[in-house]
């Protein structure tokens, strides 16, 4: 999380790939004066620097290509951006709310799930996510504001927790079949 007196960072993450529709956030980009990051790489690199190029947005949209240091630039940034047309989970936004980013996505994945809806626009929307990123620009004190309660929901979706619950789940079903928990046996 970017601190108050630091510059707003916004960031965007994933393979650059057709599903993630980097073509929408570049095209958003049109209408928003900010710069954005992103970190990923993939076959659409070449094509999307010239989508970026022939828009005029090249001096506001950098490619950052693949990095190992994902949380750490969460930990700088205050915002990301999601723009895919399908997740099976989309961990970056799970990352991005555990790191106390304002996150702008489309709602797919855990997006629709804790990402508040003022801060969700539909699939290929390139207008709708520009006005919403300008919109949490302009008052990032409030949108941080509306993200207290799904940072929280965030933080308690981990790993470990995640395990635990599948255990108890599959603890709850052997004693309801009336096999001790112990008694199960590993196959090797």
């Amino acid at each position: 999380m970017a601190t108050a007196s630091a510059p707003v960072q916004i960031l965007a993450i994933g393979r650059l790939v057709a599903a993630k529709r980097w073509d929408v956030l570049i095209r958003a980009w049109t209408h928003v004066a900010e710069r954005v990051a992103i970190a990923g790489d993939g076959e659409l690199h070449k094509q999307l620097g010239v989508l970026a190029d022939s828009l005029g947005v090249s001096d506001r949209v950098r490619f950052l290509g693949h990095r190992d240091d994902v949380a750490e630039l969460l930990e700088g940034a205050s915002v990301l951006v999601s723009t895919s047309q399908s997740e099976g989970f989309a961990y970056s936004v799970l990352e991005a709310l555990q790191a106390e980013c304002v996150v702008v996505s489309t709602p797919t994945g855990v997006a629709n799930q804790l990402v508040p809806e003022a801060f969700r626009f539909p699939v290929g929307d390139s207008e709708q996510c520009a006005g919403i990123v300008n919109r949490t620009l302009k008052d990032l004190s409030r949108a941080r504001g509306a993200f207290a309660g799904a940072w929280r929901a965030a933080k308690e979706l981990t790993v470990a927790r995640m395990v635990r619950e599948t255990e108890r789940i599959y603890a709850n079903a052997l004693r309801a079949a009336g096999v001790e928990a112990g008694s199960v046996q590993r196959r090797r």
